[in-house]
């Protein structure tokens, strides 16, 4: 019987629906931190796996982790409850666990599980343990602790029970850029079935049941196996619709400024990327108007050791000439793009949403040193704020489209509604932003995500009744009228996912794949 410390087991949202893709999976990329993790009680002397539910499912419809586990003694369970669509499946994957396996000691962790972790604990009986904010000590702390038979009093940012009662263990373990920079972010022979992963699943933003993992690379995904690059955490902005940002940092994890790896870990890990047969990294950490000065350093770290890869780089702000320009020179190829976000084409809303403001003349002066260089780019902007109405948004659309008209560089824009974000500003305090949600606790997300047919777009977690002009009165007709405000002016739909067309031409290609999905069921 092989023996395991500590299994990691991440599922993401495994019953997801939409009209065009039918049934598919959300959410497919791991935690940033969880081969970090795993690496680390492997370097500690622990044995540790991590097990990818969708990849399972990918290679094989019928895998049982159930199964998986009959001729194995595990000591720790770790499922992450990370993004908020995840929910459901993993504390269902929990309970399913601890029927089995009852001695096994269940542990959550994540920042959704860090937010509700006491709620959590007072809910599912099953559930041991959750480390809340950042997981490197602790989950070393906890696996020492339950391997060793020592009192789990002493692991840090641990909310556990004893009997009947919850306790909480102080949040003392904060990273520092020190930890970071002892930890490997790129151990993926840690992940069962890795080559899979990083081929098919590591940065699909979903997983079209219906269509092959060949298909879903080629329609869906960039053509690229993509790498999210680890750089650093937090953030000095605040946003309002945001669960990361300054306040809910400070809330969940304890972390009251951003830290960055250092320059020569990140070359570390691109290097062992680009072994395991990445060609592109995501870097989407950037922070504040800033942090130009630090990814200017590692651009040229990379042209003086020649590194060739491919860039996808999401920036916050607006990236200044001398950024663009050590960006083009070390990612030159078409295939590399910054993505920027300037979330509303009206300057009063992107102003009070509360994060990095700009003015619509800062970006068409940006968007210039973009064109002249070359340089790849997509929009992506976002409806649904507080204080936006119905015509912020159709002047929105007149907007990102006379500067796709403008700037011959932009080859996307993508729009999308707002969902609710545990920790967020105007979670916390809807009736301040003049919201009315239904996403106040854990068993409200929990029960929305449950739904198995629910289309993804239709679970917004809240409505805003002077959002439209003849109102909406109710959460269902809100809904509704979002997802017909993004079908009609941003339908995203484009046979090569790097590009965006007209609203018209998405609709005819979301009519055509909604009649093959139909097709298909029939023959089957």
């Amino acid at each position: 019987m092989e023996k395991i410390d500590c299994l990691f087991i991440n599922t993401p949202k495994m019953a997801s629906y939409y009209k065009p893709l039918g049934d598919f999976i959300l959410d497919t990329y791991l935690p940033l931190g969880l081969l970090a993790l795993a690496d680390l009680l492997a370097k500690e002397g622990f044995s540790s796996k991590i097990v990818h539910l969708g990849v399972e499912w990918v290679l094989d419809h019928n895998f049982s982790i159930l199964d998986y586990l009959k001729n194995k003694k595990v000591k720790v369970i770790a499922i992450p409850l990370h993004w908020h669509h995840q929910s459901y499946d993993a504390i269902e994957l929990a309970r399913e666990i601890k029927k089995a396996y009852p001695k096994t000691y269940i542990v959550l962790g994540g920042y959704t599980a860090s937010y509700f972790a006491e709620e959590i604990l007072e809910r599912f009986s099953f559930i041991d343990g959750i480390i809340r904010g950042d997981g490197e000590e602790p989950i070393l702390s906890l696996v020492k602790a339950v391997t060793k038979r020592r009192a789990l009093s002493r692991v840090p940012n641990l909310t556990w029970r004893r009997g009947g009662k919850i306790l909480i263990n102080e949040l003392s373990y904060v990273a520092s850029q020190k930890d970071l920079d002892r930890l490997s972010f790129t151990n993926f022979k840690l992940l069962k079935n890795y080559q899979t992963y990083i081929r098919y699943v590591g940065f699909l933003p979903f997983f079209a049941k219906n269509f092959s993992k060949e298909a879903n690379f080629l329609f869906f995904s960039y053509r690229s196996p993509t790498l999210p690059l680890f750089i650093g955490r937090g953030c000095l902005a605040n946003c309002t619709y945001c669960g990361g940002g300054r306040e809910a940092q400070e809330y969940i994890n304890g972390r009251r400024e951003p830290i960055f790896r250092s320059q020569e870990k990140v070359l570390e890990s691109i290097r062992e990327a680009k072994e395991y047969g990445y060609e592109t990294v995501l870097m989407d950490f950037y922070p504040s108007p800033q942090s130009d000065d630090y990814y200017i350093k590692l651009f040229q770290m990379m042209r003086e050791e020649g590194i060739d890869m491919e860039c996808l780089f999401g920036c916050f702000s607006l990236p200044s000439k001398e950024f663009a320009e050590e960006f083009r020179k070390t990612f030159p190829g078409r295939r590399s793009a910054i993505w920027l976000s300037p979330e509303s084409g009206v300057e009063m809303v992107r102003k009070k949403i509360g994060g990095f403001f700009y003015t619509n003349g800062q970006i068409m002066e940006a968007l210039e040193d973009l064109n002249r260089l070359h340089i790849t780019t997509e929009l992506y902007f976002t409806f649904g704020f507080p204080f936006e109405r119905e015509e912020d948004v159709l002047e929105t659309k007149r907007f990102a489209f006379y500067l796709k008209k403008r700037f011959r560089c932009i080859w996307a824009i993508r729009a999308y509604p707002l969902e609710m974000e545990p920790g967020s500003l105007w979670q916390r305090n809807p009736e301040r932003f003049g919201v009315v949600s239904n996403r106040k606790s854990f068993v409200n997300y929990y029960e929305a995500n449950s739904q198995k047919n629910l289309e993804v777009l239709n679970s917004l977690g809240y409505y805003i009744p002077s959002f439209f002009k003849e109102g909406a009165s109710d959460f269902a007709s809100f809904e509704r009228k979002m997802q017909r405000l993004k079908c009609r002016h941003f339908c995203l739909i484009h046979p090569n996912a790097r590009r965006s067309g007209p609203p018209w031409l998405g609709r005819v290609m979301c009519r055509g794949m909604s009649l093959y999905q139909k097709l298909k069921r029939k023959k089957t």
